[in-house]
């Protein structure tokens, strides 16, 4: 009895104390010469932990730009070319980046990272923050949100459609719902695509569930409240492409609901597009698949062949 205790206490521990890093800002716009403060929360550490904080910029691989102990000393990585631009300011239980006068080299996203010690040992990152230098001051601007009709069914499939746009800056975190529960993108049924207009996030789910309710969050730098929309049930929205595509519909912005023109001509023809990038995407996906259960095929029969073919070992 003793012992059962014991091991159950033991597992609630381990829970508790589990590494957990939260980077809630997508992005900070920043001008050159401002004061940018990039924001880590780091829980589950040890007293011999680290937080690191990495640099990404198009193109390039992750740099290290510091890396700070439990106790709050900063320890700059001195192979980084701008390793003096950056400090660091600690509470419990933020670990958070400061960048003084900003400059344009200094735009890129930024991660926190620290390492998970179990039996493997593995870092694990933050969902990282954009950090976007302007040379004059620009003003924000929270999206407009539009929640699109599922898709025509197709083997058994749907898609639903999110998207933001017309805002400033053009980055936006979407989350979706179905019902009451998140649905995770690590399930790989969220797949995200930059437009002309602004970004958007495709749910797939199966034709059955189509009728149940779904929402998609959206967060962004220029509202401190998600915005969410429900995606409405009924047919795709069609277009005459003869008649005037500019129609009077509610949007969801910052401020609350308010009346505003939305070229659907413009948006049909890139959803379009976006239909076709999400057949392709899936008809790669599904040849991967096919690709590997073929190779898992072929090793299978090796390793059979290879068995039959020893010598009995008689005792």
């Amino acid at each position: 009895m003793f012992l059962g205790s014991g091991i159950i206490l033991f597992s609630v521990v381990i829970v508790a104390d589990a590494l957990s890093l939260v980077q809630k800002t997508i992005s900070v716009t920043a001008t050159v010469g401002d004061t940018a403060v990039l924001t880590c929360e780091a829980t589950g550490l040890s007293s011999s932990d680290y937080v690191h904080w990495y640099q990404k910029k198009e193109g390039e691989p992750f740099k290290r730009v510091l890396y700070i102990d439990f106790g709050g000393r900063k320890v700059h990585d001195s192979t980084h070319a701008q390793k003096n631009s950056f400090s660091v300011e600690k509470s419990n239980p933020p670990y958070d980046l400061r960048i003084d006068s900003v400059e344009m080299a200094h735009a890129a996203t930024y991660y926190c990272a620290s390492w998970q010690q179990w039996d493997d040992d593995f870092k694990i990152f933050g969902t990282g923050t954009k950090l976007i230098v302007t040379e004059e001051t620009k003003p924000l601007k929270a999206p407009t949100v539009i929640a699109y009709p599922p898709s025509k069914p197709q083997n058994g499939k749907t898609t639903l459609l999110c998207v933001a746009m017309d805002m400033f800056p053009d980055i936006a975190r979407f989350k979706w719902k179905e019902g009451d529960n998140d649905v995770a993108s690590a399930n790989q049924k969220v797949l995200e695509q930059k437009m002309e207009s602004g970004t958007a996030s495709m749910l797939i789910i199966d034709e059955i569930n189509a009728e149940s309710k779904h929402t998609c969050t959206v967060e962004h730098e220029g509202t401190t409240k998600t915005i969410q929309k429900e995606i409405p049930a009924g047919p795709i929205i069609e277009v005459d492409p003869g008649a005037n595509s500019r129609v009077e519909t509610e949007v969801t912005v910052c401020n609350g609901t308010q009346p505003k023109q939305i070229d659907l001509h413009r948006i049909s023809d890139e959803s379009f597009g976006l239909s076709r990038s999400l057949y392709l995407a899936s008809l790669t996906y599904t040849l991967m698949i096919l690709k590997s259960v073929g190779y898992f095929g072929v090793a299978c029969l090796i390793m059979f062949k290879r068995s039959t073919n020893r010598p009995v070992k008689r005792i």
